[in-house]
């Protein structure tokens, strides 16, 4: 594995959604349609164990770096897809509607998902939809949010997706000190070229990837604060 391990994509948008090699665990019907955008560039199948992951995640950390965030779920790419309807459903059939906005964003009740009982079911044509959990305080958007976010985001995400991967990489991820290490570059991808980011208190050159549609951001850096805003525009 490289030293510096590249976790892309927190904001991933338009990208070809691939597996991990490692099987997720069985699904049911009802939920093969929805997978969630995680990290490294790729999109997981969803159920109940993993969206627990992801909301239990939220909670146990939410305190430390953005006390006022909402989890919010977007669909992805971004934009209205009035074709979609979704629900949460429990193991004695019960169904929840779940509204999804103009822009295809949703929230999910936190109680019924740490109960690990309830999964997210679509009404959608086959042909997998795709979901993407974003940490957001009061103002926030895609484009201008708190570091405190952005680390949030990281650890629910890592918490999705770690049972994808083998003890040996969950292990070095701790080990290296997970969103808060220097040795991993945790990169943001975008739909459109960025054209600057600017971060409040930060004047070190930003690295920006492939094409300018992605950009790694100093999640490890302790002097920026958790209240400091990043602000993205495109070309």
């Amino acid at each position: 594995m490289r030293r510096n391990l590249m976790i892309a994509a927190m904001l991933l948008t338009n990208a070809t959604p691939t597996l991990a090699q490692t099987p997720p665990p069985p699904q049911t019907a009802a939920d093969e349609d929805i997978t969630v955008v995680g990290l490294g560039e790729r999109a997981y199948k969803l159920n109940a164990q993993q969206l627990r992951a992801a909301v239990g995640a939220f909670e146990q950390n939410r305190a430390a770096f953005a006390p006022q965030a909402r989890l919010m779920w977007f669909l992805m790419p971004r934009g209205p897809h009035p074709e979609v309807s979704l629900a949460l459903k429990d193991n004695e059939g019960e169904v929840l509607p779940i509204p999804v906005s103009a822009e295809g964003s949703f929230t999910l009740p936190h109680d019924k998902i740490l109960t690990g009982q309830w999964r997210l079911v679509t009404t959608a044509a086959k042909g997998a939809i795709r979901i993407q959990p974003v940490a957001m305080s009061p103002g926030a958007t895609r484009e201008q949010f708190r570091m405190g976010d952005a680390r949030l985001s990281c650890r629910v995400h890592w918490g999705f997706i770690s049972d994808q991967y083998s003890i040996v990489t969950r292990s070095l991820f701790s080990m290296v000190g997970g969103c808060a290490s220097s040795s991993i570059g945790i990169y943001f991808s975008t739909d459109k070229p960025i054209n600057a980011v600017t971060i409040d208190g930060w004047s070190k050159p930003i690295q920006y990837g492939q094409n300018n549609k992605s950009w790694r951001i100093p999640l490890h850096e302790k002097t920026i604060s958790n209240e400091a805003v990043a602000r993205v525009t495109y070309r």
